[in-house]
């Protein structure tokens, strides 16, 4: 799922970071992050 740039103030490493961290099955709880975990 692709989030729009300008809708979304994180930066590369913080996106990769979170999608990392949800494939491993971790849960995020960052409302953040939300938008990688669906």
């Amino acid at each position: 799922m692709k989030v729009p740039e300008s809708k979304v103030d994180l930066s590369g490493s913080a996106k990769r970071e979170s999608i990392n961290v949800n494939k491993k099955g971790r849960i995020i709880s960052d409302p953040a992050f939300n938008h990688y975990n669906l």
